[in-house]
């Protein structure tokens, strides 16, 4: 784990390796792009994707929990890759079990570009909704953070990673935290997510996440 600060009048972060974040002023787990279900809609889809993605992702949410004892769970968008079907898919069955071994914890989720149908997710998962560039703690949460925002803010939705290219046509990705400016992006949360190739400007900053460690990384040349 690594804290940081964006700003110096800004409370500390911790980034940690599982591609989250703990915020300890306001004692909160912080997550970004879960995209649960996600296996679910490519699988009706006609795609051939193993079950138990959201299931893993579940008890790696249980693992950052018991890590950091969090009395609250802010997710910054896209906790859901689709609106939860009518039936009651596996999925949808296993955050409902969840959330009920969970009654204490605080569910906070900004509502991304899959969270469809947020009014029935919240009632299902006894969650409260905030809008794109709500404020707490002096940061502003944002989903899809604007990147001429000079604010203070978390954000998701772009997935950043980084990608190396070695010899014998070898290549790396590797899921990073950016901080452009005064906001950090989160990496993506989900274990069925893929990741954007950032392109770090001058000034920027940028963390490996995981698997066990976070650390941080020179800029790659332009």
């Amino acid at each position: 784990m690594i804290d940081i600060r964006l700003r110096a009048d800004t409370a500390p972060l911790r980034l940690l390796a599982d591609r989250a974040l703990y915020w300890p002023a306001q004692d909160c787990l912080v997550l970004a792009d879960v995209h649960l279900g996600k296996g679910d809609v490519f699988r009706r889809q006609g795609l051939a994707v193993p079950a138990g993605a959201s299931v893993s992702d579940l008890s790696r949410i249980d693992a950052l929990l018991a890590a950091c004892g969090a009395r609250r769970l802010l997710v910054l968008g896209d906790l859901v890759h689709a609106a939860p079907p009518e039936r009651r898919a596996p999925w949808v069955a296993a955050v409902q079990d969840w959330r009920a071994r969970h009654t204490e914890l605080d569910l906070w989720l900004v509502v991304g570009n899959h969270d469809r149908a947020p009014r029935r997710l919240a009632s299902l998962l006894g969650l409260e909704l905030l809008d794109e560039g709500t404020p707490l703690g002096g940061l502003r949460l944002w989903h899809d953070a604007p990147a001429e925002d000079t604010e203070p803010g978390l954000g998701g939705h772009i997935h950043p990673a980084l990608h190396w290219r070695g010899g014998a046509r070898q290549r790396l990705r590797l899921p990073v935290f950016w901080q452009r400016g005064a906001q950090l992006i989160l990496p993506a949360f989900g274990g069925l997510t893929g990741g954007y190739a950032i392109r770090p400007q001058a000034g920027d900053r940028v963390w490996a996440a995981g698997p066990d460690t976070v650390a941080a990384l020179p800029l790659p040349a332009p």
